[in-house]
């Protein structure tokens, strides 16, 4: 892991509860966990229909230091873009980390 190319300071956030609005629609209440140096690849999208409705995808990898608290329930804030993280992997036992994010649907 080049340290040099951790050029992206990323503000990963803790869910801390989910409840419902009046009309059933989720509400969650996040708070910020820890910022971390990060570098950020763009992999290839994917676009296409369902329910008759345009649905995109935009992954990410990112990679940065081993942090024991950073785990599938954060969410990641990227270009003003909220993503989810869909995998968290160990790189060369607790020398790294690689995470695998998506961008959240827009309403």
């Amino acid at each position: 892991m080049i340290i040099g190319k951790m050029d992206r300071l990323l503000v990963f956030k803790t869910i801390t509860a989910r409840s419902q609005n009046p009309y059933g629609q989720a509400i969650e209440s996040s708070s910020n966990t820890t910022n971390r140096w990060c570098s950020v690849n763009y992999l290839a999208g994917n676009k296409g229909y369902e329910s008759d409705a345009l649905i995109a995808e935009k992954p990410v990898e990112i990679m940065t230091r081993y942090d024991s608290s950073i785990n599938t329930d954060n969410e990641i804030t990227i270009d003003a873009i909220q993503y989810y993280i869909t995998s968290v992997q160990t790189i060369n036992r607790n020398a790294g980390l690689r995470i695998l994010a998506k961008a959240q649907p827009t309403e």
